[in-house]
């Protein structure tokens, strides 16, 4: 039995749909149908029955998918172990953030890292789901939490603050209105839970589904909006109406506990410390918090 062709048939079972493993695998769905049927040849057992664009598991599938997925996670164990040992910051890096740090505080922590360590291949993967770093998904994970996982090794790297703020040309108009324009998300909520209660009547002018699209609507536009502190201090045109104290979140960059030692892994660690500090300040020191 060909490991590569089980791969294939258990993402199949995970994602259920020959077309929704292809795209977690980066190959065509006539590839993954192709690599089941070559399994079930081989067992002489059907696994997987199709219907529509979806597919069902058979019961010999489900007993395969239950016996692949325990071997699967000890080969990912095994796999971080070995990292885990390597002393040589070299080779490659696969980092995910969310869009927000994508866009703002990485490119820049990311260029100067590049230029201390160039035998490290880093691959940035810009986000809104988390991905699963004991799958290793990612070797290393930026995220805006005030609980990361009790099962990762972290380090927290800052407080992000945030204002509701607005154009300065458009200030004066925003506060003498009746009801004030905001910017909101695609939740469709006619006031934001996080928008403080002394802000008086609003109404939602633009939503949006990317937090880059609501900051370049923020600093072009006539209404309102939710925006980290650290952007708002870089740009000259916006000014604060009122501090949102309720969107307040820790910044923490994490990793799996087997990779903590791996020098690619303590590499980046340090250099994006050492940028979180000159970014935020002192607040930014913390001690790695071992999990």
């Amino acid at each position: 039995m060909n490991w590569e062709d089980v791969r294939f048939f258990l993402a199949t079972a995970q994602q259920g749909s020959y077309s929704a493993a292809a795209t977690l695998l980066k190959v065509s769905h006539t590839t993954v149908a192709r690599r089941v049927q070559v399994l079930e040849q081989q067992l002489q057992v059907k696994l997987v029955e199709r219907y529509g664009n979806k597919v069902r598991i058979t019961e010999a599938g489900e007993h395969l998918r239950l016996q692949a997925e325990q071997a699967q996670q000890h080969l990912v164990a095994v796999e971080r172990q070995i990292a885990g040992l390597d002393t040589v910051p070299a080779g490659s890096l696969r980092v995910t953030a969310p869009y927000l740090l994508c866009h703002t505080l990485l490119p820049e922590w990311i260029a100067a890292f590049q230029r201390d360590y160039p035998d490290i291949e880093l691959e940035l993967v810009a986000a809104f789901s988390r991905f699963n770093l004991h799958k290793r998904e990612a070797d290393l994970a930026l995220r805006l939490t005030n609980q990361p996982p009790e099962t990762l090794h972290g380090r927290k790297l800052a407080q992000i603050t945030w204002s509701l703020a607005i154009r300065a040309d458009e200030a004066e108009f925003w506060k003498a209105a009746n009801i004030k324009p905001i910017l909101g998300d695609d939740d469709e909520r006619v006031r934001p839970t996080w928008l403080p209660d002394t802000v008086g009547k609003v109404r939602v002018s633009q939503r949006f589904n990317d937090p880059f699209l609501h900051l370049g609507a923020v600093s072009q536009g006539t209404a309102a909006g939710l925006v980290p502190d650290f952007w708002r201090n870089t740009q000259s045109n916006l000014v604060q109406l009122c501090a949102v104290p309720k969107a307040s979140c820790d910044l923490w960059i994490l990793t799996h506990q087997d990779l903590r030692q791996n020098a690619r892994i303590r590499a980046f660690f340090d250099q994006v410390g050492a940028q979180a500090t000159a970014v935020f300040g002192n607040s930014a020191k913390r001690p790695d918090l071992v999990r």
